[in-house]
């Protein structure tokens, strides 16, 4: 059977932040069926939509270009896409639209791609602000430039089986201020990546 690959990325804010990644999951999943979107069902003996997240968002972070894949069974139109799912979007979150005019979970764009292969390794950019009572203990210049040319910065991760010691250094490609914002970019790979806290 062909399967079509669409890339949509869409946005998460407001209330929707406080959605976790599985409840968000679900709501796509609903979405979808509702929208009455031809996704492409996996094999085996517990089949499901094909579907596909390239990060889990922590819960609490707002993002305003979230990214997944879907893998349509027949085409149609990327605008066709992005309409239906907004329109049931907005179903799903009436209440934030009815209260302050606002989607906080919407698509922003939908386009078909020629690989269904999620990238080896790509960028995410963080935009931290501080608390107002710790807004004097940014970071200084030379405290990142400290920083970034360290070989390794390694942390202690807990796990369910364990703590576990990792190096972060890898993941972090660029750390800098911009009106006393926090600009923190990190790399994600099949290998790892660092968190925003």
């Amino acid at each position: 059977m062909r399967k079509f690959t669409f890339q949509v990325r869409f946005t998460k804010e407001g209330r929707a932040r406080f959605i976790s990644h599985r409840e968000l999951m679900t709501i796509i999943e609903r979405a979808i069926r509702r929208a009455e979107i031809p996704v492409a069902i996996s094999e085996g003996f517990n089949p499901r939509l094909r579907i596909s997240f390239l990060t889990a968002l922590p819960i609490g972070i707002a993002s305003d270009d979230e990214v997944m894949m879907i893998h349509l069974s027949d085409w149609l139109a990327p605008m066709d896409v992005k309409q239906r799912l907004n329109q049931q979007l907005s179903t799903i979150f009436a209440a934030d639209l009815a209260s302050h005019n606002h989607q906080p979970l919407r698509v922003n764009d939908v386009a078909p791609i020629h690989s269904p292969a999620a990238p080896r390794m790509f960028l995410v950019e963080y935009q931290i602000t501080p608390i107002r009572h710790n807004a004097g203990n940014l970071p200084t210049p030379e405290q990142i430039k400290e920083l970034l040319a360290r070989p390794e910065i390694i942390i202690t991760r807990q796990h369910p089986d364990g703590a576990k010691v990792i190096n972060i250094r890898p993941y972090i490609q660029d750390i800098r201020m911009q009106d006393n914002q926090i600009l923190l970019i990190v790399k994600i790979t099949n290998e790892g990546t660092v968190r925003a806290e």
